[in-house]
């Protein structure tokens, strides 16, 4: 929140609009932030191949660990909304990993990562089992868990990791205690995910967690959620413990500073590789903007249209759907 307001760090409108709904928030109602639990989660980051960023930990906590008085949490669902290689899908990860855990505390807390390909929801699923498998530490997770290329299950508490597509072969049965959604920039409509959120509720804190950057698709999930996100943020409408977490360029014109890119992506000063292969996309964006359209789309959350299979830019649909007189 610091580096926000006091501009350490490049952030969008809606960055420095969270800050201060968040503020708003925690001087009017009664909320715990369970340190305990915070410390007991930031010992197993030792073994994931990376360290949280600053941002990561902004969300993780906001999200794992503050309660109302009552014990419930106070966010139950968040959506993270950033450019392309911030590090979602290991955000994810990490925090699958320690819902699963004693830390968490509650039995069968099962997590399932939901996408529209097999492929992307096993992303996170697969850094998990690659550290249980391959960190030098199989020995020691071994004692605690046990796994295959299908599920991870936590032995203390009997919670289960799996990944599905948003075509499941059965609709029954779910016992989720959180369901993560990622890339939901694909999903058109929310029939699938009410496939999977219908489960959730049997278990106490339930949550939801949706991660994506922008995409092509529009009018569908992501356009939905970014709306009641700037409909919370303005405070328009009451959150319902929907936490909206979005990185952004606030302009098209703001691409051609490289210093504005970590509005889009707060991981980029961290990542100087990542960095490096973003400076030669863009590159090749300003030779050939309608070549590269995914630039803006991807990397700066600006969606910038396809031209391939548009025959009119989104202002121009919005316009015209309205009602007629």
């Amino acid at each position: 929140m610091r580096m926000v307001e006091t501009g350490k760090v490049p952030a969008c409108r809606e960055q420095h609009d969270l800050m201060a709904y968040l503020r708003r928030v925690f001087a009017e109602e009664e909320l715990v932030i369970d340190a305990d639990r915070i410390e007991g989660y930031r010992r197993y980051e030792r073994y994931f191949p990376f360290e949280l960023f600053p941002w990561e930990w902004f969300a993780f906590v906001l999200f794992m660990c503050v309660f109302r008085k009552d014990g419930t949490p106070r966010w139950s669902q968040e959506f993270v909304y950033m450019g392309r290689g911030g590090g979602k899908n290991g955000f994810a990860g990490f925090t699958a990993f320690g819902a699963l855990t004693k830390v968490n505390g509650i039995p069968e807390y099962d997590v399932d990562i939901c996408a529209n390909s097999e492929e992307q929801a096993k992303t996170s699923f697969t850094d998990i089992w690659n550290i249980l498998e391959n960190s030098g530490n199989r020995a020691r997770f071994a004692k605690g868990f046990r796994w295959n290329l299908e599920q991870i299950v936590c032995k203390s508490t009997g919670s289960r990791l799996k990944y599905r597509t948003d075509n499941p072969k059965s609709k029954d049965g779910l016992r989720s205690g959180m369901v993560i959604f990622d890339e939901v920039h694909a999903y058109q409509n929310f029939d699938n995910i009410k496939v999977f959120t219908t489960g959730l509720g049997k278990k106490p804190a339930p949550r939801r967690l949706y991660i994506t950057t922008d995409g092509d698709v529009r009018d569908g999930v992501l356009d939905s959620l970014l709306e009641k996100a700037h409909q919370i943020l303005a405070g328009e409408i009451p959150d319902n413990g929907f936490l909206p977490i979005i990185f952004k360029l606030d302009a098209p014109a703001e691409v051609d500073d490289e210093k504005m890119w970590p509005k889009a992506n707060p991981s980029l000063p961290y990542l100087p590789v990542l960095l490096e292969q973003i400076r030669q996309e863009y590159i090749d964006f300003k030779m050939n903007p309608a070549g590269n359209a995914d630039f803006m789309t991807k990397r700066m959350n600006l969606p910038a249209g396809n031209p391939d299979f548009e025959v009119t830019d989104y202002e121009n649909l919005r316009a015209a759907s309205v009602e007629l007189p």
